[in-house]
């Protein structure tokens, strides 16, 4: 009679949750995930703490300083920080520009590994434009920036006769255009001996120019403006000499005519 024998299987024994690489893996890159987001978003080494502003003359270094402070406090997880590393430059400068009419271009830099760098480029004032209640400093491009309460004698004087409202700071009344156009004849008529105190611009087509000597030049700035006030000197140098226009009131050069009021001077 035959014997028969049973097959004996080894049982291998599971090993526990901790000797699974994967495991220590998934460990260790959490360990190093907290350890990274304490030190970036949390450790005191990069809070921003120091603010480094240049280039300002007029705009108070308080008024700058607000700003990029108020922008450097963040939420990470539900806790408070001013991480470096959070700050949003692009939407600090842009609100430091519309905050700030003064001040035309900024650009901010992280100095690690705590501070905000600023350079600020002000507006300068080119000349003044005029509504109904107040008169303003503008720049280059036209931007209406700082209330103008105390206007040099020499500085321009610029007025839209077809502005209505109230101005605001940061707007741009005149077209950039009209101000190149503006300053192109305001030269050239320096270049005639001629002092112009004020522009009235009465539409695109038309400029009104005050003479210091009393009288008005009428332009049209979508014509050859060069063109123009070549006849201007032709007319004063000779038919209407310095000493012969005490009376004149205007000189109208819109036209292939030139009109001069009142006729017969």
């Amino acid at each position: 009679m035959r014997k028969r024998y049973k097959k004996q299987y080894k049982v291998r024994r599971k090993g526990g949750i901790f000797r699974s690489k994967f495991f220590w893996f998934c460990f260790l890159a959490l360990i190093f995930f907290g350890t990274g987001v304490d030190v970036f978003f949390f450790s005191s080494i990069f809070q921003v703490g120091n603010i480094k502003i240049e280039g300002n003359q007029k705009v108070s270094l308080e008024e700058i300083e607000n700003i990029i402070s108020k922008n450097t406090d963040k939420k990470f997880v539900f806790m408070e920080t001013k991480s470096i590393f959070l700050t949003e430059l692009s939407e600090m400068s842009e609100e430091i520009l519309r905050e700030i009419p003064k001040i035309a271009k900024i650009n901010l830099t992280r100095d690690f590994p705590n501070t905000i760098f600023a350079q600020v480029v002000e507006r300068i004032p080119i000349a003044i434009f005029c509504d109904l209640k107040k008169c303003f400093f503008i720049d280059n491009g036209g931007v209406a920036f700082e209330e103008a309460r105390e206007v040099a004698s020499d500085m321009l004087k610029i007025i839209k006769a077809d502005f209505s409202g109230e101005m605001k700071l940061g707007e741009a009344p005149i077209k950039k255009e009209q101000i190149a156009d503006i300053f192109e004849i305001f030269s050239k008529l320096k270049n005639l001996k001629l002092s112009a105190g004020e522009f009235l611009i009465k539409s695109d087509a038309r400029f009104n120019i005050k003479i210091s000597e009393g009288w008005e030049i009428f332009l049209n700035p979508q014509k050859d403006i060069d063109k123009q006030l070549k006849n201007l000197g032709i007319i004063l140098k000779e038919k209407l000499p310095i000493e012969r226009r005490k009376n004149l009131q205007y000189i109208d050069l819109r036209f292939d005519r030139i009109y001069i009021y009142p006729e017969g001077l």
